[in-house]
């Protein structure tokens, strides 16, 4: 896409959404007729442009599962949405409990193959932990507790089942990778 210089303004791409923040609505309105055109010219199809929100950032917004605003010092500030906590802790939260539960009954079990797809539900658990709060990173101490939330619960099950990383090394894979799409769509 052809680029423009644009004098006060700043443009944030994340995959199909353009975030542009502006110093003035004058200005705001010359980066969104830049984008416009820029869009319209990329090959590949008929791309559209459409502006779904056009707010002052002293009055807080919503932006890619994040609430953001402006500090008392001027700071801009970001945390994931309640909507996105609360979800993403019952996806978690049923994740840890299909692990607990082939754990158990692996552990009263002979099979190797219960305690194999068990430790696989604690490798999924690990993951959806650990993309979530890196999805988040750059947000504030929300995040923080989340993440020492989801470090007790796998030091939680770590313990109960005695799982070990020289156990679980060889049984990390694809399946075992969490790829979560609504971590910004709430």
């Amino acid at each position: 896409m052809p680029l423009e210089k644009l004098i006060g303004s700043f443009l944030v791409n994340h995959a199909d959404n353009f975030f542009a923040f502006s110093a003035s609505s004058n200005d705001a309105e010359s980066v969104s007729k830049a984008l416009s055109f820029g869009i319209a010219g990329l090959p590949g199809g008929d791309f559209y442009c459409e502006t779904k929100q056009a707010i002052q950032v002293k009055d807080s917004f919503q932006m890619l599962g994040c609430w953001v605003s402006m500090s008392k010092s001027g700071e801009l500030e970001a945390d994931p949405t309640d909507a996105n906590v609360k979800e993403f802790r019952k996806r978690a939260g049923q994740q840890r409990q299909r692990a607990y539960g082939r754990l158990n009954a692996a552990a009263g079990s002979k099979s190797k193959s219960l305690r194999i797809r068990g430790l696989q539900d604690y490798l999924r658990l690990e993951s959806m932990c650990q993309g979530w709060v890196q999805a988040f990173s750059f947000c504030g101490p929300l995040v923080e507790i989340v993440k020492g939330d989801c470090e007790d619960d796998l030091q939680s099950l770590r313990d109960t089942f005695q799982i070990s990383d020289e156990e679980t090394k060889h049984l990390k894979d694809a399946s075992t990778e969490i790829q979560i799409k609504w971590y910004s769509g709430l």
